[in-house]
């Protein structure tokens, strides 16, 4: 499997977003981004120059100060800005120009050259998002025509806003109307032959653009080879209400991939029947991963209220006695959280005994940017301090765990290409690698999860960070913890967060990230 996360879901943050109030931004054409704007008023040297700045924390300064003044000048080069190769700088754009009031004309210049026919794909992409999350109406027809094979970033990020705004019912199709839909559903469908991050995006847009050829499409994608599609064929399918949706979850509540079941799981409980039930409850028996089994007991619970353990025969009886026609409340938001009780709590390295390992499916991110190198009162370095708790960890992992070892600044440096078996001998070599770890710079933690979703087994990942993203191309917590949660929508993520010397509003995105995904956040404290 090539990278199969790596681009998909760079921008799926929005399928969780709710629109905010949005105005627009001028068309730039080959105007100067500088020039005075249309009311006169010029934007101050210092800003502009704060804006060309080597320090991205002076340019992402300037954006915010632009979204301030708020003329058509100043739209204008936060804009530019968006082209910014550093994160902080392109996301905070992206956030002011989708949560900002900005001028009114903003969706005609994402449209054009800058903006989704920009040659610079992350500025495409980027585009596209914020057209997503435009109350509407939004024209369908330049996204449609923004779709290809060749370019994966901008087409994923295009075919997200297609499916969402149509699910909104924002999308105008122009005078054609139902014509221009179906042509556009035609154009989709063939994007399902595509590289399976594209395909499954494509799926569940068409099943928002045309329901009889996804129905159809859903039947086929659900014995693919690609575990993606499979996933992407229920949930499709689920959304559109199709009469063999229940016939799809049944062949792959068993599926061979973890994650599929994952997700197959997570649908039955949304139908919520007693025949959705007694499938769940079948796999009380069946099911070989633990983490599922952890995570199936409170889902049945939370759908029948019946507080029942993990005795099948005892839930099969209470399930008889409901009646045929019986269906379960709508889940709830949070459909099941884990150590609520411990949320918010501070420990120190020595009240812990290592880091969580819920699963035997599990990689260690450990963020290794300059901070942790930092000599604290004590004389000894974050690093010194924190490697007993990493030692302990790995004395804690069982015969059975499969375990990875992610160090990362603006790259990983991995311990191993992908999972291995915790046996004493590579245990011991884990904890030789943890002491000879060097590497210091800023921290890209969304490349780190990237990194460690191209190994197919990995379910559950634990990170340990101060909790401030400092380098690579997404920056923003907020923004970053919305697309990784989205992006546990086709194949499921735990995510445990160790956060070290962490303010709160950081805590705040982190303990949203692990909450989400059926995981836990602990803060822990250092001391001076």
């Amino acid at each position: 499997m090539v990278r199969l996360f790596q681009t998909l879901l760079t921008f799926l943050f929005l399928s969780l977003w709710a629109p905010a109030a949005m105005g627009g931004m001028p068309a730039l054409g080959a105007s100067d981004p500088v020039a005075k704007s249309a009311s006169g008023k010029e934007v101050p040297s210092d800003i502009k120059n704060k804006l060309r700045s080597r320090y991205e924390k002076d340019r992402r300064g300037a954006v915010r100060k632009l979204a301030e003044i708020g003329t058509e000048e100043a739209w204008d080069l936060v804009l530019t800005a968006m082209r910014d190769v550093k994160g902080q700088v392109a996301d905070e754009a992206q956030w002011q120009l989708a949560f900002a009031p900005a001028p009114k004309d903003i969706l005609a210049k994402l449209h054009g050259d800058v903006g989704l026919r920009s040659k610079d794909e992350w500025m495409a992409a980027r585009s596209a998002e914020i057209l997503g999350q435009v109350q509407g109406p939004i024209e369908a027809d330049p996204l449609i025509r923004t779709l290809s094979k060749k370019h994966p970033l901008k087409t994923q990020a295009c075919l997200i806003t297609l499916q969402n705004q149509q699910a909104r019912g924002a999308l105008d199709w122009g005078k054609k109307g139902d014509k221009a839909r179906d042509k556009a559903a035609r154009k989709v469908e063939k994007l399902i032959s595509a590289d399976p991050a594209i395909a499954s995006q494509a799926l569940l847009a068409l099943a928002e653009l045309d329901s009889e050829r996804a129905t159809k499409a859903c039947a086929k994608a659900g014995t693919h080879k690609e575990p993606l599609l499979r996933s992407a064929a229920l949930l499709a399918s689920h959304r559109i209400q199709a009469r063999g949706t229940m016939n799809l979850a049944s062949n792959l509540v068993g599926d061979p991939d973890s994650g599929v079941r994952a997700v197959t799981q997570r649908i039955l409980r949304k139908i919520g029947t007693k025949q959705a039930l007694l499938l769940l409850i079948k796999r009380l028996d069946e099911e070989p991963r633990e983490k599922l089994l952890l995570e199936l007991v409170p889902r049945l619970q939370a759908m029948t209220g019946f507080k029942g353990a993990r005795s099948s025969k005892t839930w099969t009886k209470f399930a008889n006695d409901l009646p045929e026609d019986w269906q379960a409340d709508e889940p709830e938001e949070k459909d099941y959280r884990q150590d609520e009780k411990n949320k918010g709590q501070v420990s120190t390295v020595e009240s812990i005994p290592g880091l969580p390992t819920y699963s035997d499916r599990i990689v260690y991110l450990m963020d290794f940017s300059g901070s942790i190198w930092n000599e604290r009162s004590n004389g000894k370095t974050r690093k010194q301090m924190l490697d007993p708790l990493l030692h302990k960890t790995l004395d804690a992992l069982g015969d059975g765990t499969q375990f990875n070892l992610g160090p990362y600044t603006g790259a990983v440096k991995p311990w191993q290409r992908s999972l291995i078996q915790a046996n004493p001998s590579k245990v011991k070599a884990a904890h030789k690698f943890i002491d000879q770890i060097k590497i210091t710079g800023p921290g890209d933690f969304y490349l780190a999860v990237q990194w460690a979703l191209e190994d197919p087994l990995v379910d559950t990942i634990c990170v340990l960070t101060d909790g401030a993203p400092s380098g690579g191309r997404h920056w923003r917590m907020e923004q970053m913890a919305e697309r990784l949660i989205a992006q546990g929508e086709l194949r499921p993520i735990r995510f445990d967060v160790v956060l070290v010397d962490a303010s709160n509003g950081l805590k705040r995105h982190w303990q949203f990230l692990a909450d989400e995904t059926g995981g836990t956040m602990q803060a822990l404290e250092l001391g001076k």
